[in-house]
């Protein structure tokens, strides 16, 4: 998946991304820390789709995504 994303953002220039969460059961914090260094680093917003409850529990997920009237989770650090 890293390297997937590094293509879409350094050789495709894709400053907003969505992620299908729909069936990823568990996520190390590790991913979140890259989702947020290139927000603040690149200004790339991510989105990503309502994953299953044991995700959105997760301590980073709850801290740095926020739910949009569309039904997705964007990343919001503030």
């Amino acid at each position: 998946l890293r390297e997937a994303l590094t293509q879409f953002i350094d050789r495709d220039g894709c400053r907003h991304i969505v992620v299908n969460m729909q069936y990823v059961k568990y996520i190390p914090s590790g991913f979140f820390g890259m989702l947020f260094d290139w927000h603040e680093k690149r200004g790339v917003q991510f989105s990503l789709t309502p994953p299953q409850p044991n995700v959105q529990r997760m301590l980073w997920f709850q801290q740095f995504f926020g739910l949009t009237a569309e039904g997705w989770f964007e990343l919001c650090p503030q």
